[in-house]
């Protein structure tokens, strides 16, 4: 008499798994126009969600069933994906953020460098820099679309951001214990 052999191999649907994934990542990319603030929020709540619907599913009946159907394991890995996905994406855009922000205020600071070579003072305001030098003045993106901070008496400047806390620190900054991003002329 011959013997069966049961195939335990998970079948997956790797093309829905990529699909789920795929309207993730639209979200995501949707979230790239909003404010940072704005992104941190919905990011959160997705991840709110998410955390429900896998507590609402976390029962061994449901996950026994789950896994006996290709749909279900389908799902059970696509979760688990976005899972280990969502609080990444958290850090990625804060850090992202920071980024941006940095390489613009170092934009920026060069355009008062050059300012100060043509004339031999800072700016007193960073309008004085268009349209000669620069274009427009990049918003801070952690204050919602806001001007950076900008000091000067001409023989020093103090430039910056207000950091992910969107707190304006007077230009303090993580080695004082706040996370202004701050490009000052002179050392402290």
């Amino acid at each position: 008499m011959p013997v069966s052999v049961v195939n335990f191999a998970p079948e997956y649907d790797w093309n829905q798994i990529l699909i789920e994934f795929n309207q993730f990542f639209d979200q995501a990319y949707e979230l790239d126009k909003k404010p940072f603030r704005v992104k941190k929020k919905i990011l959160s709540e997705m991840y709110d969600r998410f955390r429900k619907e896998k507590k609402a599913n976390n029962s061994p009946l449901v996950f026994a069933t789950a896994v006996l159907s290709k749909k279900g394991r389908t799902k059970l890995v696509s979760d688990r994906l976005k899972e280990l996905l969502l609080p990444a994406s958290n850090g990625a855009l804060t850090s992202e953020f920071r980024t941006r922000a940095k390489m613009e205020l170092t934009m920026v600071h060069f355009q008062l460098e050059l300012h100060k070579r043509d004339y031999g003072v800072y700016p007193f305001l960073l309008s004085e820099l268009i349209p000669k030098y620069i274009s427009e003045i990049p918003k801070d993106r952690f204050s919602e679309n806001k001007n950076f901070h900008y000091w000067s008496n001409g023989k020093k400047f103090m430039l910056y951001s207000v950091g992910e806390d969107g707190i304006n620190n007077q230009g303090k900054s993580y080695s004082e214990g706040y996370d202004d991003l701050v490009i000052k002329s002179w050392k402290n």
